[in-house]
This record gives structure tokens, C-alpha cells and sequence, in this order.
């Protein structure tokens, strides 16, 4: 087993620091908008637990901020303090677990959906202000955003919908006081669907009471459509399928602490087509991805610190368990290279590189001659963030090329750093390698730069 070093230096060397702030809230998620020429704006999730004596009166709180990322052209040197993001907007809207952009790029209003902790899910616009005659900004700002009064954009709430409690027995929502959370995203299409429309797209979220939700898209508002049990505990995140033979988008995996990933085709109506129990070596399972390169590649994470790469064409038998030699499993797997990560594997995120768009198409054979490799950003809670690499291999094979420590280096916070998690990570979309990242507890936000990749 090859463990994943934390103090590498030569690895430490691929990464700059291209500067940190620290929020006022816990950050737990990143998401760099995907759209032409708002390709440099990121927004971080917040969530807070409000402390108190009495365990029933906790309450959480939590909001959205938007950044521009803006590189100071000419400054020399690798100090974090020449800080090259900035805050443009503050948003309280309640404890936020995850977000997504929908991926479509040809967007004028980018649509942003997010997923909350009390149970509602709502849709923003990110669009240009719109100034008056004589050259202020045509709408109030809050407090705030006194800060922020050159921006020239903003966040609107367009749609929310309310999640309620499932009645297993007619598989509705019933009115009540403590609904669902809801966990995380997916839309229905991909960054690179050229035939994708924005109208019409459907949204999967996945939900604390061991559920999947899946809204459509229409005129700017959300509706619900599809909703079914296939979980006992949990369910951390779900995606669709988006191989190009599922141009249904039907399928939908998804991963709880029940230690099991589920395969749900809904074509079939029934609630659970195929589930993988232990999977995880009993833990719970709380990241799913998908590769852009082999249409037929899934990568799962677990709170057991393992990554794992599945077929799907063949989805009991995983391809490589990332930092195990010890499957657990109950099927005919088989582990072909292993890493120690150090921790749970909470996010996964892909870039492929060498990529041509024009020519992009997700398809089931062993190799997509037209991306080279990609990258797999790895948030490994207390570990730290990692980047793997598949250069020159199979998708079987990873290749370490940095891990980002940083995170609570530069706070003043009395935080013990192994309380520290790195939660939230995202690729900002273009040639060069940047990530926005965040963590839990110390609060912080990082932009870093991956130097250089291995040959």
C-alpha cells in the first residue's frame, strides 16, 4: 500500500499559494461558476451551528458569499498575503450543505441552485446590476454589502421549494415541523453536453430521511417530480448518470451512511435497482463522481478513507480501491493500486486535461483518445486536499501530484488542527490549474495554484 505523504516537499513545490481570508462563518462547499465570462466568480457555502446549553434550542445558521478572483498581474514571490480573490457579496439565507451551477456554459443569467439544511432547496440568477440615470446602483444594498458597492453583479432568488417529511406509505411529502435536509446537487446534464437546454433540466438532491428528490426546471421555477426511499440512514450525495447511452438520465446513483451505494433506474418504478451493501468496509459512503474521460468510470469516497473507481458496466466488481488491501467484499473485487488518503474521502472533483469540447462525447470504451488524462481533486477532511493524477495510465492507476495543507496556518483561531476539515473544494474552469477551497471550524478560504503537473 502506498500512502499519500502530507509532507512531501517535492510534492508541496507543484502548489502556490495564491492567497486566504478567513470567513465569518464555517465554510463547507465551493463551486466555481462553469460560464462564460463569469468563469472568475466562485461562491462558498456556509453553515453554523449556533451553540448552546440547552441541546434543543441549537439552532444553525449559515449564508452564500460571492468572489471574484482577480490575479495581481506583476507581483512576484509565493507569500499568501498578496491575496488574489476578493469578497464582492454576503447573502444569509440559513445553513447551506451543498450548491451546484447548472453546468450549461452558454448562459447570459447563470442559474445556481442550493441545498439547505432546513429543508429547502432555491434557485438564484447571478446577473450584471443594473444602474440608474445617474450612475448608482438601481436597487438598495443591505449592510452587508456596503463593502462591496463597486460590484457589478449580484445573486437573485428566483424559485424554493420546500421539502416536506416522506410519508413512506404514499410516498408524499406531509407538512411538518422538522423536515429533511438536504445534502447535495446533481444536475441532469454535464459542463460539455452542447445539446443541453436550460429549460426542462432536472435537479437530483439528496436528502437526511434516506431519500432522493429529483425537481424539473421550467420557466425559472422548480417543481418536484420524482421522489423514493432507497436508503436507511442518511443519503450524503447522489448523481445522475451521465453516460451518453443514458440520454434519459434515469439512473441515478447514490451513497448513505448506511455503508451502501444504490443504483435506482427509474424507468422501473421500483425504489432500489441494485445496491452494494458494505462497500465502504461497513462506513458510511459520502462522495460520488463521475469521469469525464471513460463514460463508464464511477469514483466513490467513504468515511473508511478510501477512494474507489467502479464500472458500471460491471457496477459489483470495483475496479481499484484507493488506500486498501483489504476489499471487505462479499463479491468477486479486486484491488489493482492503493493510497492512503488519511481521512474521509468527502469530495471528489474531476478536470480532465488535453480536453477538446468540440469533440467531447462520453462514450463506453476503455480510452477517450481526445483527453490525455484528468485530474482528481480529492477534499480529505482532516488530511487535507489532495490532487491525483492519471498521466499516461489506465484510470486504474493514480499518480500523486500534490497535497494543500495550508489551512488554518494563518488564523488566529485556538483551533486544534486535526479539528480542522477540509470540506469544500472546486477547479476553476480554463487552462490553468486553479482551486478555491474551504474548511470547517478554522473557517477559511484558499486559492492555490497546481505549478505543474508530472511527466
Amino acid at each position: 500500500m502506498n500512502n499519500i505523504d502530507t509532507n512531501n516537499k517535492i510534492k508541496e513545490k507543484s502548489i502556490k499559494c495564491l492567497g486566504h481570508m478567513q470567513a465569518n462563518l464555517c465554510c463547507d462547499s465551493v463551486e466555481w461558476c462553469p460560464c462564460e465570462t463569469f468563469e472568475h466568480l466562485f461562491v462558498i457555502g456556509h453553515y453554523q451551528l449556533n451553540q448552546s446549553t440547552d441541546s434543543n434550542a441549537q439552532t444553525k445558521s449559515g449564508g452564500i458569499s460571492l468572489y471574484e478572483y482577480k490575479p495581481k498581474v506583476g507581483l512576484e514571490g509565493d507569500s499568501p498575503s498578496l491575496t488574489h480573490f476578493n469578497l464582492l457579496r454576503w447573502y444569509s439565507t440559513g445553513a447551506v450543505f451543498d450548491m451546484k451551477w447548472h453546468p450549461k456554459r452558454e448562459q447570459t443569467n447563470p442559474l445556481l441552485a442550493v441545498a439547505m439544511a432546513n429543508g429547502v432547496i432555491e434557485l438564484y440568477q447571478l446577473s450584471k446590476k443594473q444602474r440608474d440615470e445617474d450612475g448608482k446602483e438601481s436597487k438598495e444594498e443591505d449592510e452587508s454589502n456596503k463593502q462591496t458597492r463597486g460590484s457589478q453583479v449580484e445573486l437573485t432568488r428566483i424559485s424554493s421549494v420546500k421539502i416536506r417529511t416522506l410519508d413512506e406509505s404514499t410516498g408524499n411529502g406531509n407538512e411538518d415541523d422538522s423536515p429533511p435536509s438536504c445534502l447535495s446537487l446533481d444536475w441532469n446534464t454535464h459542463l460539455h453536453d452542447k445539446q443541453a437546454e436550460v429549460d426542462r433540466c432536472r435537479l437530483l438532491s439528496a436528502l437526511s430521511d434516506g431519500s432522493l428528490i429529483v425537481l424539473e426546471l421550467s420557466n425559472n421555477k422548480l417543481t418536484i417530480v420524482d421522489r423514493w426511499k432507497c436508503h436507511t440512514d442518511q443519503v450524503w450525495t447522489g448523481v445522475f448518470d451521465h453516460d451518453y447511452m443514458n440520454t434519459t438520465h434515469t439512473v441515478v446513483y447514490s451513497a448513505s451512511d448506511d455503508g451502501s451505494i444504490v443504483l435506482s433506474d427509474r424507468r422501473t418504478r421500483n425504489d432500489t435497482t441494485l445496491r452494494l451493501k458494505g462497500c465502504h468496509n461497513d462506513l458510511g459512503v459520502c462522495s460520488l463522481n463521475q469521469s469525464l474521460i471513460h463514460g463508464h468510470v464511477l469514483y466513490s469516497g467513504g468515511f473508511d478513507e478510501h477512494l474507489k473507481v467502479w464500472d458500471k458496466r460491471y457496477f459489483k466488481q470495483h475496479i481499484t480501491d484507493v488506500n486498501t488491501s483489504n476489499t471487505h467484499s462479499n463479491v468477486n473485487s479486486r484491488e489493482l493500486k492503493s493510497y492512503k488518503i488519511g481521512d474521509g474521502v468527502w469530495r471528489i472533483r474531476v478536470k480532465p486535461i488535453t480536453f477538446n469540447a468540440t469533440k467531447f462525447s462520453l462514450q463506453l470504451d476503455n480510452v477517450n483518445p481526445i483527453a490525455s488524462h484528468e485530474l482528481l481533486l480529492i477534499a480529505g477532511m482532516r488530511s487535507g486536499f489532495h490532487v491525483l493524477d492519471t498521466a499516461h495510465t489506465r484510470v486504474t492507476d493514480f499518480t500523486l501530484v500534490s497535497t494543500y495543507a495550508l489551512h488554518g496556518q494563518y488564523n488566529d483561531l485556538q483551533i486544534d488542527k486535526n479539528e480542522i476539515l477540509a470540506y469544500g473544494c472546486d477547479w476553476m474552469f480554463g487552462e490553468e490549474h486553479v482551486v478555491a477551497s474551504c474548511s470547517f471550524y478554522d473557517k477559511e478560504i484558499h486559492c492555490w495554484k497546481i505549478q505543474e503537473l508530472l511527466k
